[in-house]
């Protein structure tokens, strides 16, 4: 099913780039952040998966066919990464709580506290996703601000 989407929003994108004008294409961090939201939906829908993914399947494929019919893919169409980094950011602050558990698998209480709350321990490290996220959007953003500046024939430097 993912592969599926997949597959769809690379035949969707690809049909809509070919039927419009390429004269006709608008440009600009406007639609630099419109590829982006293509990209947070596309990659929050692969990541979901079977869950709420195929759901999202029809918003996403209506995403990328309203961007890619109006906007330029270069480099305007970097910003699908910057998208990808947005939902990389989103899971490693939504596992902020984690906690390791001991190797033991069981903790001990200090002596001669009582036991009145819960304890849990599990997830995953936020650290890697945060790390990738953060890299993805340095990348995209920068990357798109020096592709933008070499297109109008201006020295990035």
């Amino acid at each position: 099913m993912v592969l599926l989407l997949v597959a769809l929003a690379v035949a969707v994108t690809a049909f809509a780039v070919s039927r419009r004008n390429p004269a006709d294409a608008a440009g600009g961090w406007r639609w630099f952040a419109g590829w982006a939201g293509a990209g947070t939906l596309l990659s929050f829908s692969v990541l979901t998966g079977f869950t709420i993914g195929m759901f999202l399947a029809p918003l996403v494929l209506g995403a990328l066919w309203t961007v890619a019919g109006r906007a330029r893919l270069w480099p305007e169409g970097l910003g699908l990464f910057a998208g990808v980094a947005t939902t990389c950011l989103l899971v490693a602050v939504l596992a902020l709580p984690y906690r390791p558990c001991p190797p033991s698998g069981s903790g001990s209480l200090a002596t001669g506290s009582l036991a009145t709350g819960s304890s849990s321990c599990g997830g995953f490290d936020p650290f890697a996703w945060a790390v990738a996220g953060v890299a993805l959007a340095l990348a995209s953003g920068f990357a798109y601000a020096f592709a933008h500046k070499s297109r109008r024939g201006v020295s990035p430097a």
